[in-house]
């Protein structure tokens, strides 16, 4: 056998390099990845937790005492339906 080194095609050395360039973004973008999801996730579901947290609990508060009502309203007029006379009693009873 002779001692020739193989002779490397022309494009070789720019793939080679373009393949350097490509795992350095492929290591920022996993990094960058990294830090979002363990991170500015948080972050973020805390900002929208203090800020719009309150207003969700305010509306779900509305959404039970809407019910309630609606509930008394459907009990009321269920027992006007069967001609019962202490509808007041019973409304009072269930309202604790």
């Amino acid at each position: 056998m002779s001692d020739q080194s193989p002779i490397l095609h022309p494009e070789y050395g720019a793939l080679v390099q373009e393949n350097t360039l490509l795992r350095e973004e492929l290591a920022h973008l996993l990094t960058l990845e990294h830090d979002l999801v363990h991170t500015e996730k948080h972050n973020l579901l805390a900002l929208y937790q203090k800020k719009i947290g309150a207003w969700e609990l305010r509306a779900l508060q509305a959404q039970v005492a809407t019910s309630r009502a609606r509930r008394k309203l459907e009990m009321a007029q269920a027992a006007i339906n069967q001609r019962r006379r202490r509808i007041g009693t019973k409304l009072r009873a269930s309202s604790n």
